[in-house]
């Protein structure tokens, strides 16, 4: 496969709800998710980008943004496709997780909050830069001329809103007609030079004429020594109204939008923060750059943002290092699903226990009763005291059976030694 790309610098349309702009020969292309890792370096920034789109088309551009590169021959920026192992090793590492529980105690009831991928190209692919001297000059634009493409006019819109912020546009050109099983999905690395690697930006700039109701969903990873925020909210979720809505789905997303919804969508959720530990990384890439920065902690954040916001406000994201490393772990435990009919069920299973153990109570007293002798036609019942088990003739009774003793036998008895009495004191009377 040959396939061409020219690297540009925006990030999201609202037509595509990801990372980047996806333009095919209909246009601008729908998704709905992407992923990125940003490494602190110490002069640069890495950074892995995985884009998702829904459409297939022979002929596709992956249009992403950077800050501006002026001298492209003496500061190379280097850009390739990648499996996307990376990354899935960082979301097995860092997903929600969550544990439902009914009056407190677990019910066995698990989900994650995880973004569905489905892999990635990694076959290797050209990079074209336009700066913005090369966009001054009309490069961009030329380069959908001859490609036969429309320059639309968010494509304008783009090109000028990167000379008027100093960014450098780059365009991924894919040749989709020639790759097998077409996973819609692709992850690039790009490294590049830049003094304020400290203090990362991303550009999710939007345009207004591709405005759509669906919240786009951008999980940000963050590796170096330091925990990272937003330059606005950016908060731990509160979870007193996320619940399991099945045995094993929950309604966090739902709770996230309605959370963020409180500033416009201008919010960030922290869902994982953490001392990274080397020993338990296995994929190389991830290996290299904690080892190359010496990184020692990760932070992973999670904006769903509406495309008003993004057009606006957070149409540039800047990233800052916090001043402690608190620890936010990614285990929750939550309401869980159905939780009465699962009470209801134990009782159930409750009231059946009991009705085996009275079942098996008044089978062991009738084999009991089969394995004790019969006498002059009388059948015998167990009696219970506390410390012993006698026997008596079996009465019938509309009640019960108690424990209780029979005085047939001490009847005679007491007979035999009152004759007894009464021979003693007339032999006594007589040898007066």
């Amino acid at each position: 496969m040959k396939a061409l790309i020219f690297i540009i610098f925006l990030l999201l349309s609202p037509s595509l709800w990801a990372y980047g702009i996806f333009v095919s020969d209909q246009g601008i292309m729908k998704g709905d998710r992407s992923r990125a890792l940003i490494t602190i370096l110490d002069q640069g920034l890495d950074m892995i980008i995985q884009g998702h789109y829904e459409e297939r088309s022979d002929r596709l551009l992956w249009i992403l943004p950077m800050p501006n590169v002026q001298n492209l021959e003496q500061n190379p920026v280097l850009a390739k496709s990648i499996p996307s192992q990376t990354l899935e090793e960082l979301a097995q590492l860092s997903d929600p997780l969550f544990e439902g529980s009914c009056n407190d105690m677990p019910n066995q009831q698990q989900s994650n909050a995880s973004q569905a991928f489905m892999g990635g190209m990694s076959s290797p692919i050209p990079v074209k830069f336009f700066n913005v001297p090369a966009l001054e000059d009309q490069q961009f634009e030329q380069y959908f001329t001859e490609q036969n493409l429309n320059f639309s006019t968010e494509l304008q819109d783009l090109q000028a809103w990167a000379l008027d912020q100093n960014i450098m546009l780059l365009v991924f050109e894919l040749n989709t007609s020639v790759i097998s099983n077409n996973p819609k999905d692709i992850t690039v690395q790009i490294r590049f030079n830049t003094d304020t690697a400290t203090s990362p930006k991303v550009y999710l700039k939007q345009f207004a004429n591709a405005l759509s109701g669906k919240p786009s969903d951008i999980v940000f990873w963050i590796l170096a020594q330091d925990r990272y925020r937003a330059n606005f909210p950016t908060v731990e979720a509160e979870f007193d109204q996320i619940k399991f809505t099945s045995a094993d789905n929950t309604d966090y997303l739902q709770n996230l939008d309605a959370q963020a919804f409180q500033q416009q969508s201008q919010k960030l959720f922290v869902e994982y923060a953490n001392e990274i530990n080397p020993a338990t990384l296995i994929d190389p890439t991830l290996i290299a750059l904690r080892s190359e920065n010496n990184a020692t902690f990760l932070t992973r954040l999670r904006g769903r943002f509406i495309a008003s916001a993004l057009r606006t406000n957070a149409a540039i994201l800047n990233f800052r290092a916090e001043s402690n490393n608190q620890i936010y772990q990614r285990n929750h435990r939550i309401a869980g699903f159905e939780c009465m009919a699962l009470v209801e069920d134990q009782g159930r299973n409750d009231m059946s226990l009991m009705d085996m153990d009275t079942q098996s109570l008044d089978q062991s007293m009738v084999d009991v009763d089969q394995a004790l002798p019969s006498s002059n036609g009388i059948d015998y019942e167990i009696l219970f005291t506390d410390a012993e088990v006698s026997q008596s003739p079996k009465k019938e009774s509309s009640g019960c059976h108690q424990s209780r003793f029979t005085h047939s036998h001490f009847d005679h008895l007491g007979l035999f030694f009152l004759i007894l009495f009464g021979f003693w004191l007339v032999y006594r009377k007589l040898n007066r």
